[in-house]
C-alpha cells in the first residue's frame, strides 16, 4: 500500500497538467485513456483528463490491486471510466441522483458493468445506508455537491 506521505509527495511532483512523458503514458503500453475515452459519448466538459497526471502516479502502484472504490457524483461516467479502465481489479460504487444522465453513465460503463455498482440518490441518504451495511472504501473519490457544507458532509 502507499503511504500518505509517499502520496503527498507523488502529488507534489506530478503537477496539475499533462506534460511531456507524462501525456505520453496516457496512451502507453497498456493504457490508451484518450481511446478509452474517446469511445465513451460525454455530453458535459471533461474535467478529468487534466487531472490523470496527477491521479496516474499515485495509483500506478495499485492498478493490479483488489480495490473498493466510492465515487460520491458520478454525471456521465467519465471518472468512473477512468478508474475502472486503469485499476484492473477495483469494484466502483458510484452514488448520484443522476437526472437526466442515467442512460448516458449506463453506456459509458457498459464494459465494467460487473465491477460498478449504481446508487441512484443523494449522497448523504445513500452514504447512511452503505454505513448500514457496513461497506468499506480504500479509495473515496467526492465530487458530488460543490458547496462547502456538503462536500464536508460526504466526507466525514
Amino acid at each position: 500500500m502507499v503511504s500518505r506521505r509517499k502520496i503527498v509527495q507523488m502529488c507534489g511532483e506530478a503537477g496539475t497538467t499533462i506534460t511531456g512523458t507524462l501525456k505520453g503514458r496516457l496512451t502507453g503500453m497498456d493504457f490508451d485513456w484518450q481511446s478509452i475515452n474517446a469511445s465513451a459519448s460525454f455530453a458535459e466538459r471533461d474535467y478529468v483528463t487534466n487531472k490523470l497526471s496527477t491521479w496516474m502516479p499515485i495509483l500506478e502502484p495499485l492498478r493490479d490491486t483488489p480495490l473498493s472504490i466510492l465515487e460520491i457524483g458520478s454525471m456521465e461516467g467519465r471518472s468512473a471510466l477512468f478508474f475502472a479502465s486503469y485499476l484492473r481489479k477495483a469494484v466502483i460504487t458510484c452514488v448520484d441522483p443522476f437526472h437526466k444522465r442515467e442512460k448516458r453513465f449506463d453506456r459509458n460503463l457498459k464494459r465494467y458493468a460487473d465491477r460498478v455498482t449504481k446508487i441512484r440518490d443523494f449522497s448523504l441518504p445513500a452514504l447512511i445506508r452503505l454505513r448500514q451495511a457496513g461497506a468499506e472504501f480504500d479509495l473515496v473519490y467526492i465530487d458530488g455537491c460543490h458547496e462547502r457544507e456538503s462536500v464536508m458532509m460526504d466526507s466525514v
